[in-house]
Formats: structure tokens, sequence, C-alpha cells
């Protein structure tokens, strides 16, 4: 029976628990929250179709950041850069 996405990450999480480090999951899982924000980046900058035929933003030009920040739980604009930033240094 095949299982379900959830169950799958349940089940990849479990394992990686017991397979890494704490150092080494702790970059994973940083690494994940990196990659995600930056998927938000990319998915607020799209644009769409609305019902009346207008082409409009998925998120209004001035607030995407705080829309990134608010959607991944970051206080302020600057604690979500702080982030990014050190995940990327750290990735290199």
């Amino acid at each position: 029976m095949p299982l379900a996405i959830a169950e799958r990450e349940a089940a990849a999480h479990a394992l990686r628990v017991r397979l890494f480090t704490k150092k080494e999951l702790s970059r994973f899982m940083r690494d994940i929250k990196r990659e995600q924000i930056e998927i938000a980046k990319r998915l607020a900058a799209m644009v769409t179709v609305r019902s009346d035929g207008k082409i409009r933003p998925v998120v209004k030009y001035g607030k995407r950041e705080e829309w990134v920040q608010k959607a991944h739980g970051f206080r302020t604009k600057e604690a979500l850069k702080q982030f990014v930033r050190r995940a990327r240094r750290d990735r290199e």
C-alpha cells in the first residue's frame, strides 16, 4: 500500500534523526528551510490571472518580503534576511 506524502515525510524525518548526527540534522533542516524561503520568494513574485481577466501579482510588490517573513514565522524582516544570509554562508 503506497504511503501518503505526510507519511513519507514522517518516515524520512525519523530516519534522518536516527542516522544523522545532531549537527548534520541541524544543517539539513536549516538548508531545507532556506530552500523553502527561496521558493516562497519566487511564488510571491509570480503573477496570476484573476476572474475579471486582469493580470495581478500573487503578492503586491511592496509586501513580498513581509509575506515570506510571516509565512515562515520570523518576527522581523531583518531576522529573515539574517537567517538566509547565515544559511547561504554555512552552505559554502
